[in-house]
């Protein structure tokens, strides 16, 4: 205890006090020395590993924390030491530690780190906490592709590290065997649901992993993307999609790999059925568009009921208004309602307008009503530049539900992250696809807007990676294609989708290499921020 200067200052009471971390003290409250110092009798930690804090604070109410750290008292091995499997294959049994207290108790909330230390290999969910037996597991123990000795290392806080050993042999494999899709069907033109896989294995069953595998289709005339592929750790090889050919009912793809008989996976194509089955009905409100916009809009319409090929059932009115996006409809509804409204909302730029769900189905999250709103002092230059369709359009997307139903369906995660991403299947398959032979994507797939405000980030495709995809937050000069991710998430989302006649488009990594949201780009407006409302299921 010191004054202003720095002086002892003896006889003044001193309180000590836990304030994390649990644990005891005795000789709480002591008056300090003749030097100024205050000690307090013992501190016990919590039991739990991780930090401590001690307060020590005066009558006046200034204080000082000390901290310590509660660590394991040993960590050893539990199991997985020791095994042998193929060289470049995922261990059979996962190395596991357990971490003890000072009473030979296991000890939960220890965080352990693992890390091959030796032959190359590699790990897979190396961090990992205690469960409550005391015991710690990383995701996954890949042995290196060369044969031999392999190590692990586990580390925790306060003890001596853990040492495994792996030895990894040399493998030959046996036989080809189909893992999944042995057999599906689709509509003709388009994307497969779930991407053919198969595994490699040696006589005795176990996975072989660096074994060379080449996809190719020898019916249907489809294309396959990913064809060339190597087993990996658990001897599986995957393309990165199949798409079926046009008017083909009888598709095949076949995997060879050296000396092994070839397997081969079936799909049937079916037509699709015809449009017209999709209805949507855009209802203007105050002031009525022009004949060209007019012309736009139905144009629009006439797209996404070409894309978009299932009814659904309809809906029973009346159906109350929301917000300010949308007013009340009197009778049913067959299969959506849109009210268009051309209003004066911030001048020339800045916010082209909003659009998004109002009232949604309760037995699959579709949208029954939703609304559109444009900037009249926009309306001319987007007219003029030749972009009011594609305005349009993507906006119509919106109320779709692209972009702002994606939390709803559970099929968006990141949310408010520096990485949003998009996770349903056929957008995941058809992703790759958009890129020229040999490049791989480094980060998440899809990649969801992560920049702008409300109602453009987490609402749109990533800009900086698909820049003039139509359903990025950004509409570029020249074409904006509508293209088969698209509508495979609305796929996705439950809608019955034809995905063969989504628009021609590839991703140059040449976009991704420069800036985001430049150029001759106008800014879409934002999503509508208002709540969605799930209409009442009906009797």
């Amino acid at each position: 205890v010191g004054d202003a200067f720095g002086n002892p200052v003896p006889g003044t009471t001193v309180t000590f006090s836990i304030t994390t971390g649990g644990g005891t003290i005795t000789g709480g409250t002591v008056a300090s020395d003749a030097s100024g110092n205050a000690q307090v009798g013992s501190w016990t930690l919590g039991a739990a590993p991780g930090s401590n804090t001690l307060r020590a604070t005066l009558p006046n109410g200034n204080f000082s924390d000390i901290t310590a750290t509660g660590t394991a008292a040993t960590l050893q091995v539990n199991g997985g030491n020791s095994q042998t499997a193929n060289a470049g294959t995922l261990l059979p049994v996962l190395p596991s530690v357990i971490a003890r207290n000072a009473s030979n108790e296991p000890l939960a909330g220890v965080l352990v780190t693992f890390s091959a230390v030796g032959g190359a290999g590699s790990v897979v969910g190396s961090v990992a906490v205690t469960d409550a037996g005391g015991i710690a597991r990383p995701g996954g123990w890949i042995l290196g592709l060369t044969p031999g000795s392999n190590g692990l290392s586990a580390v925790a806080p306060g003890v001596p590290p853990v040492s495994f050993t792996a030895t990894g042999v040399q493998a030959s494999p046996a036989s080809l065997n189909i893992e999944n899709a042995a057999s599906q069907t689709a509509f003709q033109g388009n994307f497969l649901a779930t991407r053919p896989s198969l595994r490699a294995l040696d006589g005795a069953g176990n996975p072989v992993a660096g074994v060379p595998v080449i996809f190719d289709v020898v019916a249907g005339l489809g294309q396959v993307y990913g064809a060339s592929a190597i087993t990996d750790a658990s001897g599986r090889a995957q393309v990165q999609a199949w798409r079926l050919g046009q008017g083909t009912t009888i598709n095949t793809l076949r995997a060879t790999a050296p000396t092994l008989a070839p397997v081969t996976f079936d799909a049937t194509g079916t037509p699709p059925p015809p449009q017209g089955g999709y209805h949507i009905d855009v209802r203007f409100v105050g002031l009525e568009p022009s004949p060209a916009q007019r012309a736009a809009f139905d144009a629009a319409v006439v797209r996404w009921e070409q894309v978009i090929l299932g009814d659904l059932v309809d809906e029973v009115g009346p159906i109350p208004p929301a917000g300010t996006l949308c007013n009340a409809v009197d009778g049913n509804v067959d299969d959506v309602v849109i009210f268009a409204k051309l209003e004066a909302i911030d001048g020339p730029g800045g916010v082209l307008g909003s659009a998004g769900p109002c009232w949604v189905r309760d037995d699959n999250n579709l949208t029954v009503v939703g609304g559109m709103r444009f900037d009249v002092a926009d309306l001319a230059n987007l007219e003029a530049s030749g972009q009011l369709q594609s305005v349009i359009l993507h906006e119509m997307g919106h109320v779709l539900g692209i972009g702002t139903l994606w939390r709803l369906t559970n099929l968006l995660v990141g949310y408010q992250s520096p990485d949003p991403y998009f996770v349903g299947g056929g957008a995941l398959t058809v992703f790759p696809t958009l890129f020229g032979p040999g490049f791989n994507y480094p980060g998440n797939h899809v990649p969801v807007e992560n920049t702008g405000g409300p109602g453009t980030r987490d609402g749109h495709w990533r800009e900086a990676t698909l820049r003039n995809e139509l359903m990025t937050g950004f509409i570029n000069s020249g074409l904006n294609p509508l293209s088969a991710l698209s509508l495979a998430s609305l796929r996705d989302m439950g809608y019955l989708v034809n995905d063969a006649i989504g628009e021609a488009y590839e991703i140059l990594p040449s976009f991704m290499a420069g800036p985001g949201n430049t150029g001759p780009a106008l800014a879409l407006p934002p999503v509508s921020s208002e709540p969605i409302r799930r209409l009442p299921r009906r009797p």
